[in-house]
This record gives structure tokens, C-alpha cells and sequence, in this order.
């Protein structure tokens, strides 16, 4: 499935992206259920195919760190509202 805002994987940064929409799903449903809320860091969240169900669960921070500097562009326009627009490098 091709994106509108795609990031191409960089080989030299080691990028393999998740784009299987049912691996996602079952990855997140994985994940325990919590009246408290639980925080995910995601490293290298490619296109958001996992980033997006985590999102939608209501009991689960999620904050996405990235190193390739082109890619926060395109978390910034699909998730402008959540705290992952960042450059993992402006981290630290």
C-alpha cells in the first residue's frame, strides 16, 4: 500500500518499515489492558502503521523518537496533535 507522505527506508540507517495494517493490529491488542496509563516509546516508527493503533488506545501514552531527520516531517502532518513530532536528535 503506497502512502501519500511516504518515507522511503534509507539502508544506511537500517530501516525496515512495518506496513502489515493486521501485524500491527495484533502487536497493540498484545499489549495488556491498564487502568493506569502505560507509555510506549516507539523507535523508529517508519510510516505509523503501529504508531496509529497505538494512538487509539485511550490507556496508552505513545511518544515516537526518529533519527532520520525527514521523517519527522511526515508524523507532523498525520499526527499534528500528538506529542511524536520529533527529531530524536533535537532530544538530546
Amino acid at each position: 500500500m503506497k502512502h501519500e507522505h511516504e518515507v522511503r527506508a534509507k539502508k544506511f540507517l537500517g530501516q525496515h518499515f512495518l506496513t502489515d495494517e493486521k501485524t500491527a493490529v495484533a502487536i497493540v491488542d498484545a499489549l495488556p489492558q491498564s487502568d493506569n496509563k502505560m507509555v510506549t516509546l516507539e523507535i523508529g516508527p517508519g510510516m505509523g502503521v503501529l504508531t496509529k493503533y497505538l494512538l487509539q488506545r485511550n490507556d496508552i501514552e505513545t511518544w515516537a523518537i526518529e533519527l532520520d531527520r525527514h521523517a519527522p516531517v511526515h508524523y507532523c502532518k498525520i499526527y499534528a496533535e500528538q506529542p511524536i513530532c520529533r527529531d530524536v536528535l533535537e532530544l538530546v
